[in-house]
């Protein structure tokens, strides 16, 4: 996978896990490199799912930042075939936003068909991992203001 993509993924994770769920912050590391290893296992509420971080399903399903990872790749997917190789930089948080100097052309901003889609990527992801509504909500508006944000 693109590093850039991967960054741009993990600095917008962490940006809207901080919004929705601060308390997961000293988390946020392992729970992203387990799901980068193997997502399905991370979001997944089957056998052996209880030993893989060292607590309980319960605790596991407890978490939010899963579900937000598992929304941002989403997303980041999304964008990344909706504007190709020219979104993969500009995505990144971690980088300063490129120049009008800068040969690199601009991303357009996301106009509101784009964030309602954006939205509705993570309003399922939510619905999938059985996150309750108002907090999915509170989840899909801070994914789709990070981006405005950042695009």
């Amino acid at each position: 996978m693109d590093p850039d993509i991967i960054a741009a993924e993990q600095d917008l994770a962490r940006r809207v896990a901080a919004l929705v769920a601060p308390e997961e912050d000293e988390l946020f590391t392992v729970l992203d490199g387990v799901y980068r290893k193997d997502p399905a296992r991370l979001t997944a509420h089957g056998p052996g799912s209880d030993e893989m971080l060292g607590f309980g399903v319960e605790t596991l399903a407890a978490l939010v930042t899963p579900v937000v990872l598992a929304s941002v790749t989403e997303v980041v997917r999304y964008l990344t075939e909706q504007y190709g190789s020219t979104v993969r930089a500009r995505l990144s948080l971690r980088r300063a936003r490129p120049s009008a100097a800068d040969a690199e052309p601009a991303v357009p901003h996301l106009d509101d068909a784009q964030l309602a889609h954006v939205r509705a990527i993570v309003l399922d992801k939510c619905a999938q991992a059985g996150l309750e509504e108002g907090r999915s909500r509170l989840l899909a508006d801070s994914v789709a203001g990070a981006l405005r944000d950042a695009v």
